[in-house]
């Protein structure tokens, strides 16, 4: 144990010396899979756990409140609006998603039946309206090709991501992905857009434990690909 954890604490060390950098971390909404119909509306209880909502990303994510917001068809993420009421979404972010954030990029389509006679013009993550009007996506090879929003933050810490239309029309709208984008400097710069396997803390005697500890923790990531990242945290 002294030894494994002598390790962890020199790559802590190393991981300390990493100059500033562009890092990000994704998450990605399943849908309907290939079901030409829209699912049941999302329950905010079982948005995490509702099988088809969450394709990648729920580590990122504590909890969600969600009201109109539905499974799309054909894989095509999850759906916002009735004719008839606006959808919001609202993501809760966990320890891990908390980043000091100065972009998010959005992933995202006009619904096709609204597409002419009742297009959706905008929509909204954390009060930053999308700069362009929303296209619908295309199709290259069988597969569904979004087109891309950016929403400029200030680089505070990004404690939730909200979601709406804000619009009275009550266009739908597609939404896929959403890829938050930070400066990453020292024990922050980790390689988060892969794929968490576990997550593990040890305090200063090497104690481990599957939730941080109070004071000073060494925070251990594994990835699916089988590669580890260290870092230090204090809670």
């Amino acid at each position: 144990m002294k030894k494994i954890f002598t390790l962890i604490v020199a790559l802590v060390a190393t991981a300390s010396m990493s100059f500033a950098s562009s890092a990000s971390y994704k998450i990605v909404f399943h849908g309907n899979d290939s079901i030409a119909v829209d699912g049941p509306a999302i329950n905010s209880a079982e948005f995490l756990t509702k099988p088809g909502v969450m394709e990648a990303g729920a580590e990122y994510i504590d909890s969600a409140e969600v009201s109109k917001v539905y499974r799309a068809d054909h894989a095509m993420g999850i759906k916002f609006n009735t004719t008839k009421a606006i959808g919001t979404l609202t993501l809760n972010l966990s320890d891990m998603g908390k980043v000091k954030a100065n972009k998010i990029v959005a992933e995202a389509s006009a619904y096709v039946t609204d597409y002419k006679a009742n297009r959706l013009n905008k929509f909204i993550i954390n009060g930053v309206e999308s700069a362009t009007t929303i296209e619908k996506a295309d199709t290259v090879d069988g597969k569904y090709v979004f087109p891309k929003y950016e929403f400029q933050l200030d680089g505070s810490e990004l404690s939730k991501i909200v979601v709406t239309t804000g619009n009275t029309q009550k266009a739908r709208l597609n939404l896929k992905s959403l890829e938050v984008i930070f400066e990453a400097t020292g024990v922050d710069a980790v390689e988060t857009s892969k794929e968490v396997a576990n997550v593990k803390y040890y305090n200063l005697t090497g104690v481990e434990s599957a939730t941080p500890f109070e004071g000073v923790n060494v925070k251990v990531v594994t990835y699916t690909d089988g590669t580890k990242e260290a870092l230090k945290v204090v809670k």
